[in-house]
């Protein structure tokens, strides 16, 4: 099973996967440690990919339904979110800071110790919104600075291999 560098305290990491699959696979294990240890969770990912995390913690026996319950794990649709930090199509970083600055207060009253996982500069790559990738990729890390939760971004290298998407990425990647 694939297996993911464990971010530290306060640190924003990246991870790549050869596949979808394999993401799913080690994203899912990384969740189900952290859950395992009382931590929260914060996921803003898409529709897809959270029920596939869904899918795959319930057949690992988890009753995913009650740590929703208890406000350890959340799940949020990256496109609905990013459509509501949008004005005139441009992402507001503002907004954007104090929407997950919020969600994280939200865990941490419970649950002190939050790891998060997005897909943001991932949804806004394959738009060709370079701009709004810079924006995600600072606001996430002073966030994760200020709030001190560790952030992890994935991407399948399945879907890095289009060369349009290349430099605006080694341009996220690089600040």
């Amino acid at each position: 099973m694939p297996q993911l560098l464990y971010p530290l305290k306060g640190k924003h990491h990246i991870q790549y996967f050869e596949n979808d699959d394999k993401l799913a696979q080690a994203m899912t294990s990384y969740i189900e440690d952290a859950l395992r240890s009382n931590q929260g969770f914060l996921i803003i990912a898409t529709k897809e990919n959270n029920a596939e995390f869904q899918r795959l913690l319930t057949e690992r026996g988890f009753d995913v339904e009650s740590f929703f319950h208890r406000g350890q794990l959340i799940l949020l649709d990256v496109k609905i979110i990013l459509e509501r930090l949008m004005i005139h199509q441009v992402l507001d970083a503002e907004m954007l800071h104090s929407f997950v600055w919020g969600e994280v207060n939200l865990i941490q009253k419970k649950f002190p110790k939050v790891k998060a996982y997005g897909e943001m500069v991932k949804t806004l790559w394959k738009d060709n919104n370079l701009h709004g990738m810079i924006t995600v990729d600072r606001v996430w890390k002073k966030l994760s600075d200020d709030l001190n939760f560790s952030l992890l971004t994935a991407y399948s290298m399945q879907h890095l291999n289009d060369e349009k998407y290349g430099i605006a990425f080694h341009d996220v990647i690089q600040k």
